[in-house]
């Protein structure tokens, strides 16, 4: 029987009712409510605009967002906008616990969905194989919030019958990671939000053990120590065999950094991580004698190897009064590094070196003969690092200004000094002279004019020279300057004298 107008009278005559009594009320929650149940049980079409004006005037309130999104997942079937809503959400409500809870809850039903529905076609068949189906997988389950660019989506595109991998639960994975995350930044302190709800559930058990030490980056043993507690925790919690041998594997895996290195099949920074796990450990024995077979045998080039290796050497005679012969085998073994690799590689353990020996001014001084070979092999730099600008200013502490002059002499002697010493020193120089030091400003124009005998067209240094020159000079000398800089730039756009 045909329905007429009258049959839905009643229906309209009580939505326009709440639709003035919400109107009137808005700061009733209670009665929204009412309104949107009546709405839902009666299919009259005006749900979405009382959930959308609904959302509107509560925008803080998280069972707003929760309530909206759940109807649009399980009653409406669009996740898409169930996801929009809960990520607006979490943009107006950032602390609510509730709401990263069920935020997670929804997305991990809606891949045990698609999970399901994988097992009914069949992989690689049906449906499954069909490329619209694919893009239409693959565009539902992108992940939520701005980190989707970090995950491999490319994963749901490998859909034949030859992948063996559990595709979905991959995904699930690197969406539990950006979730989980954003909640955990969300909500630091918040122990509950940890478990509470997933605390049955084997995989987020396990991926939440393995967080804690980040995925071996974080290896010490106070990381090491919170990943064996929520696996001990979990075990209590479930009692079953999907929980242990996640555990157990866990554990092997630690084996494998020992294993790893019998086998002959560790590189550099695999082994520095499990050095300094050993450190960490308390095995300095253990970790000095791996790493000095490590250095003399399979990784022999490796830098950071090497750097950490002088790093455990200065820190244990730091730790104590060095005898003579301690400091002696520690420059040895600084030496063979420093002349085993370019500065450009060992620029760290340089540093490290000049600043461990920069009070011993006889191991000092033999550094310094060293750079002198290092940088004519290998020249110096236009920009970055500069090894000997580091070692005047080193001079210049310790032994005056006198010795530092002699210094960067020499350095500029050599082929190519580079840029960067050029400045350094007429920095020097510059405030020398500004402390009174009458050779300050003549030097620092010589070291000008040995730098612009190789840089004659960098404008920079013509403009750094030129305001020296107005600032300390007189008009003659900076006239001058701006004359010879326009003519070697050949400008038309010369520096202008202010």
């Amino acid at each position: 029987m045909k329905k007429s107008v009258s049959d839905f009278a009643g229906v309209s005559r009580i939505i326009k009712i709440y639709r003035l009594a919400t109107t009137r009320f808005k700061g009733d929650i209670g009665l929204w409510f009412e309104y949107l149940e009546y709405c839902k049980a009666r299919a009259t079409g005006r749900m979405k605009k009382a959930l959308a004006q609904f959302v509107r005037f509560h925008p803080k309130v998280p069972g707003v967002w929760i309530y909206a999104a759940a109807w649009e997942f399980d009653s409406n079937l669009n996740v898409a906008a169930a996801r929009a809503l809960m990520q607006n959400g979490l943009r107006e409500c950032p602390v609510s616990e509730d709401l990263w809870i069920e935020y997670l809850r929804m997305e991990f039903t809606y891949l045990g969905k698609l999970k399901a529905r994988k097992i009914a076609l069949g992989e690689g068949g049906g449906l499954v194989g069909n490329q619209k189906s694919k893009d239409k997988e693959q565009e539902m389950v992108d992940l939520p919030l701005n980190d989707i660019e970090n995950v491999d989506e490319s994963v749901l595109e490998e859909g034949t019958s030859d992948v063996k991998q559990d595709v979905v639960g991959e995904h699930g994975l690197s969406l539990l990671e950006v979730v989980y995350r954003g909640a955990v930044e969300a909500l630091p302190s918040s122990f509950s939000l940890r478990v509470r709800d997933f605390a049955k559930e084997p995989k987020y058990l396990d991926w939440l053990a393995r967080e804690q030490v980040g995925c071996f980056q974080r290896l010490t043993p106070e990381y090491l120590n919170k990943s064996i507690q929520v696996y001990e925790e979990a075990l209590e919690s479930v009692r079953s065999a999907l929980m242990a041998e996640p555990y157990a594997k866990f554990l092997m895996e630690l084996k494998v950094f020992e294993k790893a290195e019998s086998l002959g099949c560790i590189n550099e920074d695999f082994a520095c991580r499990y050095i300094k796990f050993l450190l960490e450990l308390g095995k300095q024995s253990d970790a000095k004698m791996l790493i000095e077979k490590l250095c003399n045998d399979k990784l022999s080039n490796a830098v950071q190897l090497w750097a950490l290796r002088l790093s455990i050497e200065f820190t244990n005679i730091q730790a104590c009064p060095p005898s003579k012969a301690d400091q002696q085998r520690a420059f040895e073994l600084l030496k063979s590094v420093l002349t085993r690799f370019s500065i450009s590689e060992a620029e760290s353990i340089w540093s490290m070196g000049l600043k461990h020996f920069s009070t011993q001014r006889r191991y000092f001084n033999k550094i310094v003969e060293i750079s002198f070979l290092a940088l004519a092999r290998d020249g110096g730099f236009d920009d970055g690092f500069s090894l000997s600008s580091t070692i005047v200013s080193y001079i210049l502490q310790g032994d005056g200004v006198a010795s530092m002059r002699n210094t960067y002499k020499r350095f500029i002697a050599l082929p190519h000094p580079g840029l960067v010493l050029y400045r350094k020193c007429i920095e020097l120089e510059l405030n020398l002279a500004a402390t009174g030091d009458k050779s300050g400003l003549p030097n620092a124009r010589k070291l000008y004019e040995y730098a612009l005998a190789t840089y004659d067209q960098d404008p920079v240094l013509w403009q750094e020279f030129y305001s020296m020159e107005v600032k300390m000079g007189t008009s003659e000398t900076a006239s001058a300057v701006h004359w010879r800089a326009t003519k070697a730039l050949k400008s038309t756009f010369p520096i202008a004298i202010t």
